[in-house]
């Protein structure tokens, strides 16, 4: 069983003077293209940008537009099913704005466009321990521990290129509550530790694309042939992960 905590997504470009002669626009965008989508819309932590977020009982999403960037990310306490994620409403609904705002923009060339997808992951036919010796063979695990002493954490780091262009980066390890807490921040103490103890492994892929025409001006468009390479992907998670077969 996979669930995905947290997505975030992000668009760098050239500086876009048109955002600041644009401004009284991108707020009327921000708080009418989706009424309500938002509890808070103002002015954002960097200079000259508008910040925006909504928080509710179980997840929580957040806007951002910059001159030389549009920027967004959502949190589910629960998690979300990968197949559901760009189906939901909260995300149809940012793909609603991240349009608006590209056209008037004009937004053309991307110098920098990435999707990063959080989440958790458990293998019911499989039995994984937590800990560093679950994940190291004991040998190892012994020699390291006699050299610097007893590790806390281990993970894989895969980082590549493929054919297409598509950079990626992905970190996997044995989940730890330090890794809910860091990534969805705003969920509660009792949410976060709900997770760690439904879940044994914890996963970030990182995918992202630089120097491209978007013709089409669609997050949900360019998103979603990359949530199909990371879907592609999850099962083989169960194939690094060490363990033995449940019985």
């Amino acid at each position: 069983m996979t669930k995905i905590i947290r997505l975030i997504w992000r668009f760098d470009f050239d500086p876009n003077w048109q955002f600041l002669d644009r401004r009284g626009s991108t707020l009327r965008i921000l708080h009418e293209t989706v009424p309500a989508f938002f509890t808070r819309i103002g002015d954002g932590s960097i200079v000259d940008s508008f910040a925006a977020e909504h928080t509710e009982s179980d997840s929580s999403r957040k806007f951002s537009t910059e001159v030389a960037s549009i920027n967004g990310s959502f949190e589910w306490y629960k998690g979300i099913d990968i197949d559901k994620l760009l189906i939901s409403k909260s995300f149809r609904d940012c793909d609603k704005l991240f349009t608006a705002l590209s056209n008037l923009y004009d937004l053309n060339i991307i110098r920098r466009a990435g999707l990063r997808t959080i989440g958790v992951s458990t293998n019911i036919k499989r039995v994984c321990n937590r800990s560093f010796d679950g994940w190291v063979h004991p040998d190892i695990s012994n020699e390291i521990t006699s050299h610097f002493g007893a590790p806390r954490d281990v993970g894989i780091v895969i980082d590549g290129q493929g054919d297409d262009q598509l950079y990626y980066r992905a970190n996997i390890g044995p989940i730890a509550i330090k890794n809910i807490e860091m990534n969805i921040p705003s969920a509660s103490e009792l949410q976060a530790k709900q997770l760690h103890d439904d879940y044994l492994h914890f996963f970030d892929i990182d995918l992202f694309e630089i120097n491209f025409k978007m013709s089409n001006r669609s997050l949900y468009r360019w998103a979603s042939t990359k949530i199909d390479k990371i879907e592609g992907f999850l099962p083989l998670l169960d194939k690094m992960f060490v363990g033995s077969s449940a019985s």
